[in-house]
C-alpha cells in the first residue's frame, strides 16, 4: 500500500499543518486563541490576500458567520495564530481552516480544516510543563547541551522572562527561542557550560496564548560532565519490525536510540507520532522514557483499530528530535498492520 512519508525536505512540493492547537471534536473555552503549525515557514503575504477573512479563519457554524480575528506569526514563520476579537459564542460548533497559503518558495499548502465546539464559559487553566531537558538530576550532561522545556499548549512569546538557566544565583546568558508550534522553549547558552558544574532550570510566569498563567513548577537541576557531545544519534531498534503484520491492537511502540535523547522534543502530535493511514489521523498517545533516556515508548490512549489496518510510526520525520547535546536525529519511520 502506498502512503505519504512525511520527511522534512527542501524539495517538498507542498506544505501542510502538522500541529493545530485544537483537535477534531474538542471542546474549548469561549476565550480560546488558536494556532496552526506548518512543517516549514509560511509566507505571511499569502494570508487572506485583499483583506478578506475567508482563507485563514475561524467560522461559527451556528451563527453562520466568520469570527473576526487578528492573525499573526511565530518568529520562525512556521506557526500562524488566530486571536478572536471577542469571546466566542458559548455552546456553538466552529471550524478553523487554512486555505491557499504558500511557503517562502511559493509552494501551496495542503488545505486544512478542523471542527470543534465551545463550552459554556472561559478556559482558565494555563500551560503545564510536560518535559524538561536536561532532565532533573541528570549527571555528565554535555557542556554544549541546550535547555528545552515543552509545555502542554502554545505559549505567549512575551512571557518568558522567568524562564532562566542559573549557576548558583547567577543567570546564564542564553538565546531564547520557541519551537514545536510555540509549545516549546529553548535556552541556548552563549558559551559552553562549565565542566562538572550544577545548573538550575527555572520556569515561572509563563502564559498561554489566551493569557492564562502556567501551573506551578519546581526548579530542576542537572550537573555537567567534562566534554561536548557532537555525535549524531541513530536508530538502534524497535519492538515492531518494518512491515510487521498481526500486531496486537493494544500494542505500544518502543524505540531505542544510540544515546540519551532530549525528552522535551518528543511530541506525540508531530515529532514522535503514530499515524492511522486509513483515517489520516494522528493517534492520541502518551510518551514515556527509560531512566537513561535512550528508549522512548509511545502508548496509545485507546486500542488501535483491528483487521489489518495500516499504521505508520513517524520518528523525528515531521519535526526533529535531538539528543542531550543538541544533535538532531535523522528522521525515520516504521509501518505495520494490526491483527
Amino acid at each position: 500500500m502506498w502512503y505519504y512519508v512525511r520527511f522534512k525536505s527542501s524539495f517538498s512540493a507542498t506544505c501542510y499543518v502538522v500541529n493545530p492547537s485544537v483537535q477534531s471534536g474538542q471542546t474549548v473555552g469561549t476565550n480560546a486563541t488558536f494556532a496552526m503549525q506548518f512543517d516549514e515557514p509560511i509566507d505571511p503575504g499569502s494570508v487572506n490576500p485583499g483583506g478578506v477573512n475567508t482563507d485563514v479563519f475561524v467560522y461559527d457554524y451556528d451563527l453562520g458567520t466568520h469570527v473576526t480575528t487578528t492573525i499573526s506569526f511565530s518568529a520562525d514563520l512556521t506557526t500562524v495564530f488566530l486571536k478572536p476579537a471577542a469571546n466566542l459564542t458559548a455552546s456553538d460548533e466552529f471550524e478553523m481552516c487554512s486555505y491557499y497559503m504558500t511557503d517562502l518558495s511559493g509552494n501551496p499548502q495542503q488545505n486544512f480544516c478542523v471542527s470543534f465546539y465551545t463550552g459554556t464559559g472561559t478556559q482558565t487553566t494555563g500551560p503545564v510543563v510536560q518535559q524538561v531537558s536536561p532532565p532533573s538530576g541528570s549527571t555528565s550532561v554535555p557542556i554544549n547541551a541546550p535547555v528545552a522545556i515543552l509545555f502542554s499548549e502554545a505559549i505567549d512569546a512575551d512571557s518568558l522572562a522567568g524562564v532562566t538557566l542559573k549557576q548558583g544565583s547567577t543567570v546564564v546568558p542564553t538565546t531564547t527561542s520557541l519551537y514545536d508550534g510555540d509549545k516549546g522553549v529553548q535556552l541556548l547558552p552563549l558559551v559552553p557550560l562549565a565542566p562538572s558544574t550544577t545548573y538550575t532550570i527555572n520556569v515561572t510566569g509563563v502564559l498561554d496564548i489566551t493569557g492564562n498563567a502556567q501551573s506551578a513548577f519546581s526548579a530542576v537541576s542537572f550537573t555537567t560532565g567534562t566534554g561536548t557531545d557532537l555525535v549524531q544519534p541513530t536508530f538502534v531498534s524497535s519492538n515492531i519490525t518494518q512491515g510487521e503484520t498481526n500486531v496486537p491492537v493494544n500494542t505500544t511502540v518502543q524505540v531505542v536510540f544510540s544515546e540519551a535523547m532530549d525528552p522535551a522534543y518528543f511530541d506525540p502530535n508531530n515529532s514522535f507520532e503514530l499515524y492511522d493511514a486509513a483515517t489520516s489521523a494522528v493517534v492520541p498517545a502518551t510518551i514515556t522514557f527509560s531512566a537513561n533516556y535512550t528508549t522512548a515508548t509511545l502508548q496509545p490512549k485507546s486500542n488501535l483499530t483491528g483487521g489489518g489496518v495500516e499504521y505508520v510510526m513517524y520518528i523525528g520525520s515531521n519535526s526533529y528530535l535531538y539528543d542531550l547535546g543538541g544533535n538532531y536525529f535523522p528522521g525515520t519511520y516504521i509501518y505495520f498492520y494490526t491483527h
